[in-house]
């Protein structure tokens, strides 16, 4: 998952940097990721990222510092809520969903539908 946020170096003109995030927990509602301390996010960011090649949106609930990960010097972990899920990812959730619960991914795309 790459998240687009602003860029303070403005290095190159660019106003926006590319981030990557690691995601090491994942639901319908939102995620654990793991990356970067980014000093311009904090609680309540909303927060667009790309994963693999559809946009979304996330709003950041909490971050706390990611001491415990070895590739991290500076890193942190920040727990989101998604506004906006792109279908590549919701199709990701569901498979997990459907592997635990031994039903097709179908099934629980009839649930999501009738929820709204």
């Amino acid at each position: 998952m790459t998240w687009t946020v602003p860029n303070n170096r403005k290095l190159f003109g660019k106003k926006t940097a590319e981030v990557d995030m690691q995601i090491m927990d994942l639901s319908i509602s939102g995620a654990l990721l793991v990356g970067p301390l980014i000093d311009v996010v904090r609680c309540g960011s909303r927060v667009p990222f790309l994963y693999e090649g559809s946009h979304g949106v996330a709003e950041v609930r909490h971050i706390r510092s990611a001491d415990d990960v070895p590739d991290y010097a500076n890193g942190a972990y920040y727990g989101v809520v998604f506004i906006n899920l792109p279908s590549k990812l919701k199709d990701l959730v569901f498979d997990h969903i459907a592997d635990r619960r031994g039903q097709r991914n179908e099934d629980l795309q009839e649930i999501w539908n009738h929820a709204d």
